[in-house]
C-alpha cells in the first residue's frame, strides 16, 4: 500500500472514531446548587445557590446541548469544574477548558462567545478561563 493510501485509510479510521450528538441536559432542570472550582489555578471555589443564577447557568448549558462528540483518546481535564446538584444528588459535571467542554466522556468545542457566556454565568475570572478573540479557534 502506498503512503498516500495509508494516510487516507488512517484519516478514515480516525473520522469514524467520533460522531456529533446531542447531550441531553434535562437532568439539570431543577438543580438547587452549583459548585465551581479549579484545581489548576488559584481560584477560590464558590457555590451558586441563588435560583436566578442557577436558571441562567442551566440555560447557558442548554445553549451548548448539541455538537458533542465521543472520543477514542483521553479527554482533557479542563481548567474549571462545574458540578450541578439537586439537593444532595449530582445531576451534571462539566469540565471547561480554553476552547472545549467535557462531560460524561464526551467533548464539545466552544466558540469564544460561548466560552465567555459560560465564564460569566459561573463567575469564572478571565485569568482562569482565557477567552480567545472572536474568530480564533
Amino acid at each position: 500500500m502506498q503512503l498516500s493510501q495509508s494516510f487516507a485509510l488512517a484519516l478514515l479510521v480516525l473520522s469514524a472514531c467520533t460522531r456529533s450528538q446531542t447531550l441531553p441536559l434535562t437532568q439539570l432542570d431543577g438543580a438547587t446548587r452549583i459548585e465551581v472550582r479549579s484545581s489548576r489555578y488559584a481560584m477560590a471555589p464558590h457555590v451558586i445557590v441563588a435560583p436566578d443564577q442557577i436558571a441562567r447557568a442551566v440555560a447557558a448549558m442548554h445553549s451548548v446541548e448539541s455538537g458533542w462528540e465521543e472520543s477514542m483518546v483521553t479527554l482533557p481535564a479542563g481548567d474549571v469544574v462545574t458540578a450541578f446538584y439537586r439537593d444532595t444528588a449530582t445531576v451534571g459535571v462539566f469540565h471547561l477548558g480554553p476552547n472545549f467542554i467535557v462531560a460524561r466522556g464526551l467533548i464539545r468545542s466552544t466558540t469564544p462567545e460561548e466560552l465567555q457566556q459560560l465564564a460569566a454565568v459561573f463567575g469564572i475570572p478571565e485569568k482562569i478561563i482565557k477567552v480567545p478573540p472572536s474568530g480564533a479557534r
